[in-house]
């Protein structure tokens, strides 16, 4: 009984982990791509980071809003990206 209920709380836990862990690949990719100045791309992976984990400090320094090259884009796009 013990190994079942420990199942119970272990899954969502390593479930959150895995999406931080993607957000902040992601985020990472944006800022390599700022630094590249290839912005386009670096929006993209900053889209993606935001889909995952919206919270994750590492996403929303990454995004457009720290940057002065583009736009915030709207929730609704973001959300977009996340569905392909």
């Amino acid at each position: 009984m013990g190994a079942q209920r420990r199942r119970c709380w272990v899954r969502p836990i390593a479930q959150r982990m895995n999406n931080i862990v993607k957000a902040a690949e992601f985020a990472r990719n944006c800022d390599e791509q700022r630094a590249r100045s290839q912005y386009d791309r670096a929006l993209t992976e900053a889209r993606k980071a935001l889909v995952i984990e919206p919270n994750l400090p590492a996403a929303n320094l990454a995004s457009p809003r720290s940057s002065k090259y583009s736009t915030v884009p709207s929730t609704a796009s973001l959300r977009t990206i996340g569905a392909h």
